[in-house]
């Protein structure tokens, strides 16, 4: 049986997405669908829920094989500005964009709501009932994780808005450093170990003094957990939390996020919105009905 265009395309990639892209427009087929770009292949599984089955939902490698938001950026704007008429959208991660005055998304890219997709889903009331569905004790555990990541997300953002350069993988990230194995609870003084590896995983000198400023003068404390945790941060620490064997694997957290989504919840975001705007200025029909 001969491959659909989609399925040709899939099994092309991790070759270069824009180079991908590019070929296919050069068919009917490509040239008539639609495409969309998106950060990595854990958001595939939430945006194919709500697009058309006639979308081509790829991801943002570039030559290197690499993924990001700002490969999402790229490969959008660069196909637009070379191919001109064709339909291709991104979507990618919020990220810490929202605190940055000087940022604009580029025609085509759309954000997320909250600070990534994992975020919007812990910000869907489907899904925490979905969870608590599961086990009763998702909710108070969310909101429990929630309370230290934001302090994880504090220094995120001081990252990245003082462009320090800090590398969090691997470092910051390690569960150690907020959560005690051995009492299952959460360290007394998680926010100095953070902040004590923040400096040393920094090239630059940084001061307790200056980043309570910054966490001050942005009103990091009144802001919603959703805009400032990292999804995969708390995806992290959620399982330990969860303790129980059955409830306590990262992959099975998402995939029940991702099966509870619904879709009355997406269509109340700015994101659903702006797709369904974008696509009806170019009489194109990419959501699924709800």
């Amino acid at each position: 049986m001969p491959c659909s265009l989609k399925d040709t395309v899939l099994q092309q990639q991790p070759e270069c997405t824009k180079s991908t892209i590019k070929q296919a427009l050069h068919s009917i087929g490509g040239a008539q669908r639609v495409w969309c770009v998106v950060e990595a292949p854990d958001d595939v599984k939430v945006y194919e829920k709500f697009l058309d089955k006639t979308v081509s939902i790829l991801l943002s490698d570039d030559d290197d094989g690499r993924r990001s938001c700002r490969n999402v950026e790229n490969i959008v704007s660069e196909l637009h500005a070379e191919e001109g008429n064709l339909h291709l959208l991104g979507i990618r991660d919020c990220d810490y964009t929202r605190y940055d005055d000087t940022y604009k998304a580029p025609n085509h890219v759309f954000v997320t709501d909250c600070r990534d997709i994992e975020m919007m889903m812990f910000n869907a009331p489907s899904v925490i009932e979905g969870l608590q569905d599961w086990n009763a004790e998702f909710p108070e555990k969310i909101d429990s994780c929630a309370c230290v990541e934001r302090y994880l997300g504090y220094l995120r953002i001081y990252n990245d808005l003082r462009q320090l350069s800090c590398i969090f993988r691997d470092k910051l990230t390690k569960v150690s450093l907020v959560w005690d194995c051995s009492t299952h609870s959460i360290k007394s003084d998680y926010r100095k170990n953070l902040f004590d590896e923040f400096k040393k995983a920094c090239e630059a000198e940084v001061t307790e003094e200056d980043f309570n400023c910054f966490v001050e003068e942005k009103q990091l404390e009144e802001e919603p957990y959703v805009n400032v945790c990292r999804g995969h941060d708390m995806l992290n620490l959620l399982p330990n939390m969860m303790i129980q064997q059955e409830y306590s694997k990262k992959k099975d957290i998402r995939e029940r996020m991702v099966k509870s989504y619904s879709c009355s919840d997406f269509v109340n975001t700015h994101l659903y919105n702006a797709i369904k705007v974008w696509a009806n200025t170019r009489n194109l029909v990419i959501l699924k009905p709800c």
